[in-house]
């Protein structure tokens, strides 16, 4: 890790299907933040030292114009642009959004979403592990949001479920799709740890994502329903004995939106912290 502290790679590419639009630059702080804005102030709070945001081309202007509002003379911040072939309308996955930053980081670095809230306690778990973590073989670390805080009350999400050793490292991790909270009770996983793509990563893992990128691509090359997945990508490095990931018990309550009609809840979430004390009212005053 360098000097200055890990990087934060914050994945802002989506096009929120489910959501019905952009949600990682919709206001929902009081004092009109996003939610990339909070993931990217709780980084800075627990020590992280550059800011890399991956977006889609058409994105970039605006998001550039914005962190020089909010991140200008704080940390060195910059937008990579996750290619998209022309014939492809989705993008290709959450796998392929890291490697566009393998230019633009070179010390080790966690990876975020844009439109999940996790916490100063998860970033400070994760900035902890990148200062002692030091290993022969590639050490990863995810933090492990239990499956019934991320659940949705108006809709379905898929997660990826966990499963964990004694020494707490990640064995397998499996995509569940449409998870409601009736389907989670009845198959026995609501206190299953779940992915939500909060990773610590050193840069090890570009080379890896590289080799596994040119081989989804040649194999799905024609299915643009097909996503070359973060969850997806880092069994294969556990399979092949490439890497190991430690999985981080969450200390903190994760919230986030996955369809619209989540937005009321997390606006109440983030008011309430604020009330609380946990964030100011205007994040970057």
């Amino acid at each position: 890790m360098s000097e200055g502290g890990p990087a934060l790679v914050v994945l802002a590419a989506g096009l929120g299907t489910r959501f019905g639009g952009d949600k990682q630059t919709v206001p929902l702080g009081p004092g009109g933040a996003t939610l990339l804005e909070y993931t990217i102030h709780d980084a800075l709070a627990t020590g992280f030292g550059r800011v890399v945001v991956i977006v889609r081309a058409e994105m970039r202007d605006a998001m550039l114009a914005s962190l020089s509002k909010w991140l200008g003379g704080r940390v060195p911040f910059a937008c990579a642009v996750q290619e998209r072939e022309a014939a492809r309308a989705k993008p290709w996955g959450t796998a392929h959004a890291v490697l566009a930053a393998r230019f633009s980081v070179r010390e080790s670095f966690a990876v975020a979403n844009a439109d999940d809230l996790y916490g100063r306690e998860a970033f400070g778990e994760i900035a902890e592990f990148l200062r002692h973590e030091s290993a022969t073989v590639p050490t990863y670390a995810l933090v492990g949001f239990p499956l019934r805080d991320t659940l949705s009350p108006v809709g379905a999400v898929n997660r990826g479920v966990c499963e964990v050793d004694r020494a707490g490292m990640l064995t397998r991790i499996v995509e569940h799709t449409g998870l409601t909270w009736d389907a989670a009770e009845r198959d026995g996983l609501l206190d299953a740890p779940v992915s939500m793509n909060l990773w610590a990563f050193t840069t090890d893992v570009f080379a890896q994502l590289e080799e596994g990128f040119s081989r989804f691509r040649a194999q799905h090359a024609a299915d643009e329903s097909t996503e070359y997945l973060l969850p997806t990508a880092v069994q294969s490095f556990i399979e092949s004995r490439r890497a190991r990931v430690r999985v981080l018990p969450a200390a903190g309550k994760w919230c986030g939106v996955t369809h619209a009609d989540d937005a009321p809840r997390v606006r109440e979430e983030i008011a309430a912290r604020v009330a609380r004390g946990e964030y100011p009212r205007d994040l970057w005053a």
